[in-house]
């Protein structure tokens, strides 16, 4: 759904844009050509920071798809392409995996061990879209548009053996601590990019050695989402605990002889099997200024490029996350009371009597099988997230007006945070940590793609 979304925006734009062509034509040549000499050097127009306005375009005919591409002489420098232009890439790219973390809490009060981590995360190859729309006129001005979103890349552990999970305040029922095992245990993890980039371009003259360099301006906005997910079955656990009661033994004497009685206290508790889950997402909503260096060549019809874009944005993160812990138990606590007696004969002669006496008996309201606890916590923090990114491509020039490509993009970020870092392993109502907001992540690959030059 959000694909055919994204398609219906960018061919609403570029209609937008092939559209400007017939809004020029009450223009003069002359009101063109001061315009043109108004560029860098000549003060500036009123149409320079307008993304859309009155351009000249020239006639549809013009647009030849089919053409034979233009061999370019080797007296002349390369000039680069003007109109409007798109580009279509496929891009095959990884997203850095997280720190390793402990799937449970590391407080050292924790009950037990947990036994397993994160390290199940990889940087998984995911496929993607990148578009990438705009114009260059004559003057060298113009504005440059990119959408891009990635597919979903996920990871996922499950170990049906009962596993332990150590948590902090682990579950305290009748005075009894219970440690939670699970069978099965379920973890994944998703995350997903989405980007949009607008920027006002200008394109200098070629220099003696050839080549062009085109520089750009504008905003940037870059969602990194990430969700780390933990659920599974609590196991059916029994736990029995004894404990003497306070005043006994209790010991007298007498002629007849000596009677000694102790009483113990033994609670059974009995925790049901239940299903638990968590759940916790971070939304990185990076937004801020972008400046774009681009170099291009051409040697027949071999187009050789590279492009770096630094933002320094602000990271709003969102991190939200809810869940269900706990089940349903029962307790039973039997006081046992012993007394012997040893009398004064020869050889003593001893008597035992053994009473049990029901003491406490509880159990929870919820039902067997149901978690006892739901909760829902949410986090917003704000971090510096400076971003550069790194394009290195090559396009072949299949007509005048279509090209292939391919190339490598490499994207660094900092001033991330990633959701399974932030589970707070803490019952009944887990929670968010809130330090680990400034994580680093590297998104690198290939991609395939063509040109389209009007």
């Amino acid at each position: 759904m959000q694909f055919h979304r994204t398609r219906s925006w960018l061919i609403a734009l570029a209609i937008l844009v092939a559209g400007t062509s017939a809004a020029r034509s009450d223009d003069s040549a002359g009101g063109r050509a001061e315009d043109s000499a108004g560029g860098m050097g000549g003060g500036s127009r009123e149409t320079d920071l307008q993304p859309f306005h009155p351009i000249d375009l020239g006639s549809i005919a013009d647009f030849q798809l089919f053409a034979p591409p233009e061999e370019q002489s080797q007296d002349n420098y390369f000039k680069g392409n003007y109109g409007p232009f798109f580009r279509y890439e496929r891009f095959y790219y990884s997203i850095h995996q997280p720190g390793t973390t402990t799937i449970g809490s590391s407080d050292a009060a924790a009950l037990g061990t947990s036994e397993n981590t994160t390290g199940f995360i990889k940087a998984n190859f995911v496929w993607g879209n990148r578009f990438e729309l705009g114009y260059v006129e004559d003057d060298n001005y113009g504005w440059d548009t990119v959408i891009i979103k990635s597919n979903n890349q996920f990871n996922s552990l499950k170990s049906n053996q009962p596993t332990n999970v150590a948590f902090t305040n682990e579950r305290i029922i009748a005075g009894v601590s219970i440690p939670t095992l699970f069978a099965p245990l379920e973890a994944d993890n998703l995350t997903r990019f989405v980007g949009v980039d607008l920027l006002k371009t200008f394109r200098y003259e070629p220099g003696h050695n050839g080549g062009l360099w085109n520089i750009g301006l504008g905003a940037k906005f870059f969602q990194l989402h990430d969700r780390f997910t933990v659920s599974g079955t609590t196991v059916q656990q029994t736990q029995i605990a004894t404990t003497p009661v306070p005043g006994f033994p209790i010991t007298s004497t007498s002629l007849t002889g000596t009677t000694t009685t102790t009483a113990i206290d033994t609670t059974t508790t009995t925790v049901d099997s239940a299903p638990n889950f968590v759940s916790t997402g971070v939304d990185n909503n990076m937004v801020g200024p972008e400046i774009k260096l681009q170099w291009e060549d051409k040697k027949g019809r071999w187009t050789f490029g590279s492009e770096f874009r630094f933002a320094p944005t602000a990271n709003f993160q969102t991190i939200k996350q809810q869940g269900a812990t706990g089940s349903g138990f029962s307790s039973t606590t039997i006081r046992t009371t012993t007394t012997v007696n040893t009398t004064n004969l020869s050889p003593p002669t001893i008597t035992t009597l053994v009473q049990n006496q029901l003491i406490n008996q509880v159990s929870s309201v919820v039902p067997a099988g149901q978690a006892t606890n739901s909760f829902s916590h949410s986090l917003n923090q704000v971090s510096f997230a400076p971003m550069g990114e790194l394009r290195l491509d090559t396009a072949f020039q299949l007509t005048k007006a279509a090209s292939i490509r391919v190339g490598y993009t490499g994207m660094l970020m900092s001033g991330i945070s990633r959701a399974s870092q932030r589970v707070d392993y803490t019952l009944p109502d887990m929670g968010i940590l809130p330090g680990p907001k400034n994580q680093h992540t590297y998104i690198n690959g290939v991609n395939v793609g063509f040109d389209i030059n009007y």
